[in-house]
């Protein structure tokens, strides 16, 4: 069933500026493909692995506790970037995407399908919902089932979003 679950304020000012500080620290992040719509990016960095304990309390809290945490993978987007419609890959089965740091002031939304993959062969053309981050909010789903993506990310130059997605895998 087709759920999506946000939070505000998903960590305290101090972890939040923690892991903001630390992705953009130079060299921490490796620069990827242009062509994947995004150019930075780091997995389990440790700044973001510290709010973990809270973070699976409240995520068992909706899926149970047959799940296990696979990873983090943390990623800024500039001008230009989007991020291609794409399920994730398994064993990623539940996704909370976190805005970290967001310099501009319009809306970014990633669209998620509200039909499974499997039903939907152009999710672009269904129904889909748009949900907005704002620095510090968080949304919960189904990231192996409910297709999503991010269409192109209209900002000046300087300006830049920092998300850090959480992953776990159904046991």
């Amino acid at each position: 069933m087709f759920k999506i679950y946000k939070f505000d304020n998903i960590f305290n000012d101090l972890d939040k500026q923690s892991m903001v500080d630390a992705l953009l620290k130079p060299g921490v992040l490796k620069e990827e493909s242009v062509n994947e719509g995004h150019r930075d990016a780091v997995k389990n960095l440790p700044e973001t692995l510290i709010v973990l304990p809270e973070l699976d309390i409240k995520i068992k809290s909706i899926y149970g506790n047959n799940i296990k945490f696979e990873n983090s993978f943390s990623r800024v987007y500039y001008n230009q970037s989007f991020l291609k419609l794409h399920i994730d890959r398994s064993p990623l089965d539940i996704t909370l995407s976190v805005c970290l740091l967001k310099t501009f002031l319009h809306t970014w939304d990633i669209n998620i399908s509200k039909f499974p993959a499997y039903t939907n062969p152009d999710p672009k053309k269904e129904e889909y919902l748009k949900v907005n981050l704002e620095e510090n909010q968080a949304a919960l789903f189904e990231g192996r089932i409910y297709p999503h993506w991010r269409n192109k990310l209209e900002c000046a130059e300087n300006e830049k979003i920092l998300l850090t997605y959480y992953h776990w895998q159904k046991i």
